[in-house]
């Protein structure tokens, strides 16, 4: 699992995902991103993907 909040001005992030599950290299294959955000309206969001 892999998290974060650290967001530029432009709320992009500034960091990324290393490759790493566990302290390993994560092996090839399929996986799915999961995104819930909370903006400074209040407003929230929650989505998901599948990476193929």
């Amino acid at each position: 699992m892999w998290f974060s909040d650290k967001l530029n001005e432009a709320g992009q992030p500034i960091e990324a995902w290393d490759g790493l599950y566990g302290g390993e290299v994560a092996k090839s294959g399929t996986y799915f991103w999961v995104i819930e955000a909370e903006f400074k309206n209040n407003k929230s969001l929650g989505r998901y993907r599948n990476q193929q």
